[in-house]
């Protein structure tokens, strides 16, 4: 049997209803439907009239001079929801008039959002002719107008004869389907929070067809339609979500499934929210890698008392590696999460320490109490006394508490700083766990260090290893892998020499206890440099790379001329920006003045000789001309500044991020020398930046570079008025400076120069010649 059915679906969300308009007509009963209006229209059972079943609606359209040459059906609804209305019917039509079988007419189907003010046309009218339609179906559709939602919806059929002859139109089978309006829960919150779990509740005045789903995360990025839920199919307005990660922010988004289509996710509670903290039995580990920059991770904390803070920042380092660090630049402590230990219980805390500068001024504490409260860190574990200056590298204590608790492990930073991260500790790969009875050993040390040898010296730890101790040394900071053998085994003493080492390097120490062939404690690394050698011969090269971070290489030297302070330091840094991504030499800036040299090894150069000097240059800053820096190149014989007389280059402004040079230069007499570099400036806020110094043997001079290093002179020396220049060929340029390296006078090319306006005093005069070659001679000026 034909069925029929008007039903309107009332959804109740907050205060709004909304609708689903479902109607599937078949004319059956015997009374006009409820929502229905005929005009010109009327029910019939005639035999064969109807499309299905036995009834169906048919209007009389009788020829054009008539004035029921129209008619029209109607359906009307107050609850809409906005979304699109499938229409399909069927319908046919026969003519009446047996002396005019013709049926020539349309109709057509229109639809009303506004109580029948404005009606639209669905599709297009269906144009009838012959004189006999058989059922045929009409399909369309009345498109989402959403701003409707709760509106009238008024729905016709019109007919309509354009000829004389006479017939009918039969309406059949009439089926509305608006599709749902999938509306999300509401009034939704979070309660019942605990360290794994938490409940999460909402509202609704019905059921989904499939029922609701949630998806909780960790992450801020918020779901999408397509998203994959974590639970679905729930039938309650609540879940319980367990397995939750202690101490985390979580977001939990909620949806309806209706089948056909879902709602949109909502947040429940309208916000995140954070599960509590426990505790958390060992081993514990924290690398940071996972947690944003700026954020700590879930369940530590820190405790401001100077106003600063820990907190996770990208470290990269050449000595140490990469990833995230937590570090600090001021006064403050950092605590752990809570730990479960035990008394009596012996456990081994390691952490990484990188390091970004030599004179940080800072040192590290180390605690552990009850509570996460830097007044109740009474047990320490290490309280370094001296600054903060060594190495990046690794730390390992022992501790054992005095009874059973759940501890927080606390690490304090003291001593002065500027607020820079510059000037910041960090630390990293924290790991806690119950020690094994196989220990590091303890205060090592190196002594008798001469350039070729060293004794290395250590106390044994709290349990003697049965097999003694490995040692293994490199000039590479490498961490030693499980395939290297140790340079030597089973070593019995609590010392060992080491012979046949180079002078002027570092080396890199690393001491085990053995406590069986399979056994072995980790590894204490420490490290010290080879006495330096009397000099160094060409090439000679210092890219810095095997410089610590924080430092000047081994056997160089600085010169403060002005009073050292921290701010206008040199010292190597790693990647400092994109134009310099390996280690460089960095002079940090001064609110006031920078004069400072950077001196080389010493060089041992014979005369007779060029050489070949190349370097990277450059400044981080203002390229300002008020904050340029000046960079003087030069060598003598003490690395000091007023040894250094043989000007090589003077830039009276560093304009450029990366520069490079290349000098030629040659020495006046064999012997050892040292180059310098020399930057000043007043009130400047530049950082100078040098790299990859070389230094060549470019062969032995020509014959006229000879000449000129031993034939030209510069006469009267002293003098009072004027000097003369014996030999000026080829000359391109004169310069006068003073001690500092100062310019006095740029002079065009004569032999005889006047230079009475100086006052008395020591200059250089410098000439240079056009093929790069410069000279450069001290002069005496008396009054």
């Amino acid at each position: 049997m034909k069925q029929k059915l008007l039903i309107l679906v009332f959804i109740l969300l907050n205060i709004t209803v909304f609708s689903q308009i479902t109607v599937n007509e078949g004319f059956e009963s015997n009374s006009t439907p409820n929502g229905w209006a005929y005009s010109g229209f009327e029910q019939v059972s005639t035999s064969g009239t109807a499309c299905t079943g036995t009834k169906a609606i048919s209007a009389n359209l009788y020829g054009v001079s008539v004035p029921t040459s129209t008619a029209s059906v109607a359906f009307n609804a107050n609850n809409s929801n906005g979304q699109a209305i499938n229409i399909s019917f069927k319908y046919k039509a026969e003519a009446t008039n047996t002396s005019n079988p013709v049926v020539t007419g349309n109709f057509k189907v229109e639809y009303s959002f506004d109580n029948g003010s404005s009606y639209y046309l669905v599709g297009s009218a269906i144009n009838l002719t012959g004189s006999v339609i058989t059922c045929t179906n009409f399909t369309g559709t009345i498109p989402v107008n959403t701003s409707s939602s709760n509106s009238n919806l008024k729905f016709r059929i019109t007919a309509k004869n354009e000829n004389s002859g006479d017939w009918k139109l039969i309406i059949d089978d009439v089926v509305l389907n608006q599709a749902i309006l999938c509306t999300g829960p509401s009034n939704s919150s979070v309660s019942n929070i605990q360290t794994t779990s938490a409940k999460i509740n909402w509202s609704s005045t019905y059921t989904p067809s499939n029922g609701f789903e949630v998806y909780y995360t960790t992450s801020y990025t918020a779901p999408t339609a397509t998203t994959i839920p974590s639970l679905s199919g729930i039938s309650n307005t609540y879940v319980v979500l367990n397995s939750l990660e202690q101490g985390v922010r979580h977001y939990v988004y909620i949806r309806s499934n209706c089948g056909s289509q879902v709602s949109p996710w909502v947040l429940a509670g309208g916000n995140s929210f954070i599960t509590l903290c426990g505790s958390w039995d060992l081993p514990y580990f924290q690398d940071f890698n996972s947690i944003p920059p700026m954020y700590l991770p879930p369940c530590h904390r820190t405790d401001n008392v100077a106003g600063a803070a820990w907190w996770v920042n990208p470290i990269e380092t050449q000595n140490y590696g990469s990833g995230n660090a937590l570090g600090t630049p001021d006064n403050t402590w950092f605590f752990t999460k809570g730990l479960n230990l035990q008394a009596g219980v012996t456990y081994m805390l390691k952490y990484n320490r990188p390091r970004k500068r030599v004179n940080s001024r800072k040192r590290l504490k180390i605690a552990y109490g009850l509570t996460q409260d830097y007044m109740l860190m009474t047990n320490i574990i290490y309280n370094q006394t001296a600054p903060y200056n060594a190495d990046s590298g690794q730390e390992i204590f022992y501790f054992t508490p005095a009874q059973s608790a759940v501890y927080y492990l606390g690490f304090n930073t003291s001593g002065s700083g500027f607020g820079d991260e510059s000037y910041s500790i960090a630390i990293d790969d924290i790991s806690l766990d119950v020690a094994t009875s196989c220990r590091i050993v303890e205060n090592a040390s190196v002594s008798s260090i001469t350039q070729t040898s060293a004794t290395v010296e250590w106390s044994a730890p709290s349990i003697i290893p049965s097999g003694g101790y490995d040692l293994y040394y490199s000039t590479d900071d490498a961490y030693p892998s499980s395939s290297v053998i140790p340079n030597y085994q089973g070593i019995t003493n609590l010392s060992q020499d080491l012979s046949s080492l180079e002078p002027g390097k570092r080396y890199f120490v690393w001491l085990r206890s053995r406590c069986s062939s399979a056994q072995f404690s980790d590894w204490k690394r420490f490290h010290f440099s080879t006495a330096c050698q009397t000099y160094v011969t060409t090439p000679y090269i210092e890219d810095f790379e095997k410089s610590f971070v924080g430092e000047i290489p081994n056997c160089t030297s600085m010169e403060y001329i002005l009073p050292q302070i921290t701010e206008t330091i040199a010292e190597v840094r790693y990647k400092y920006n994109a134009n310099w991504p390996s280690k460089v030499l960095v002079r940090d800036y001064d609110y006031n003045t920078v004069n400072s040299w950077f001196f080389t090894k010493p060089i041992y150069l014979e005369s007779g000789r060029q050489y070949k000097m190349t370097y990277l240059y450059g400044i981080i800053g203002s390229y300002s001309p008020y904050y340029q820096l000046q960079l003087k190149v030069a060598f003598g014989n003490l690395p000091n500044s007023a040894s250094m007389i043989n000007i090589i280059q003077d830039y009276q402004a560093v304009q450029s991020p990366n520069s490079s040079a290349e000098h030629l230069f040659s020495v006046p007499a064999t012997g050892i020398y040292y180059i310098g570099f020399n930057d000043k400036k007043d009130n400047t806020y530049n950082y100078l930046i040098m790299d990859n110094i070389s230094i060549t043997d470019n062969g032995v001079l020509a014959t006229n570079d000879i000449d000129r290093n031993s034939d030209t002179n510069v006469y009267p020396n002293p003098f009072r008025d004027k000097i003369s220049i014996s030999d000026i060929k080829d000359i391109k340029s004169i310069e006068i400076k003073d001690v500092s390296g100062r310019l006095i006078k740029s002079l065009a090319v004569a032999k005889e120069i006047s230079l009475g306006e100086l006052n008395s005093g020591v200059y250089f005069i410098s000439l240079q010649y056009k093929d790069g070659f410069v000279k450069t001679i001290k002069i005496v000026k008396n009054n």
